[in-house]
């Protein structure tokens, strides 16, 4: 499911995080939105992917509403929507949560520099793209794209592919959602870039709450610089047949020391860009689907630093 969800000027927190989570959880009627959405200029589009999730616990907090979706394999993952604090819709991920206390247990703590940010006063946009496996944001308002953090970009709670490491097995049952975000080029652990709410960690191979973990792309990475040579990528071609495009699996590793961790474009249908290609809002064909062109720093001009996100259009 891929939505263009716009809110007019003096639109309340509530009826922002009511609308999110009727998309997320399937609606696909706008005029069953709230008043505050400007249907107009709100789109929700079901071409390739249904949204998938479904409402855990209606009475999570003030603002705040959690959803719950099943993993690929077995168990389930968590995704806690909240409008609760001014100017951010903030999302994260637990690795439960029990709906009769509203507490949950492992809850990520990825703090609003790294979130997504509206306007209630002067409306905005959140273009959203979920399916059962995540849910992704990108926010505009104020004339300025996404995070406050990193001028900009995209945010969400993903799937992790479980069984990269022999010792990530189903009867191991570690938690497969995660919270990225595109902030700073993606090549720092300081940038805050995934969290999981527990895995394991090599370093005296026990389990990690909360951990961070690296996103690589085509030029980052820990201690090394990546390339396509060393990536499995995919060349798309522009309408000339030339191949001008290339797409990248999204793939996160832990670190102290490296591990990989997880691949996260073979559930969700999200890849990565290369970095200084397409500009916001362009839309690509791969494998005959339409995919929009989410820039990795926000505004109209592709970072040269890190890729962006492609989502399918449906």
């Amino acid at each position: 499911m891929y939505a263009k969800y716009t809110y007019a000027a003096g639109s309340t927190a509530a009826n922002v995080l009511a609308d999110i989570v009727k998309i997320v959880t399937g609606e696909t009627n706008k005029a069953n939105l709230s008043a505050n959405c400007d249907q107009a200029n709100t789109d929700i589009l079901t071409t390739y992917n249904v949204a998938g999730w479904s409402v855990h616990d209606a009475a999570g907090g003030t603002n705040r509403q959690v959803l719950s979706a099943p993993n690929s394999d077995t168990g389930t993952k968590y995704a806690v929507l909240d409008t609760n604090t001014s100017g951010f819709f903030i999302m994260h991920t637990a690795e439960s949560w029990n709906a009769g206390t509203h507490v949950g247990t492992n809850v990520t703590n990825i703090g609003t520099g790294n979130q997504q940010r509206v306007n209630l006063t002067s409306g905005g946009v959140l273009y959203v793209y979920a399916t059962a496996r995540c849910i992704f944001l990108n926010s505009f308002q104020s004339g300025v794209w996404g995070m406050s953090t990193g001028n900009g970009g995209w945010s969400g709670i993903v799937e992790r592919k479980r069984g990269v490491l022999v010792w990530d097995t189903l009867a191991a049952a570690y938690p497969l959602g995660c919270y990225i975000t595109s902030y700073g080029g993606i090549s720092s652990i300081t940038s805050n870039v995934c969290q999981s709410p527990r895995i394991r960690i090599m370093t005296g191979v026990s389990d990690g709450t909360l951990q961070y973990f690296l996103l690589d792309t085509f030029n980052k990475g820990p201690s090394v610089s990546w390339s396509s040579k060393y990536f499995p990528a995919t060349k798309l071609l522009d309408a000339s047949n030339n191949p001008s495009y290339t797409i990248a699996p999204i793939l996160i590793a832990g670190y102290n020391p490296f591990f990989m961790s997880g691949d996260l474009s073979q559930v969700t249908d999200a890849y990565l860009l290369q970095p200084g290609q397409g500009g916001n809002l362009d839309e690509l064909t791969y494998n005959s689907k339409t995919y929009v062109v989410w820039n990795n720093l926000g505004g109209a001009t592709p970072a040269t630093t890190a890729g962006s996100l492609i989502v399918p259009k449906g």
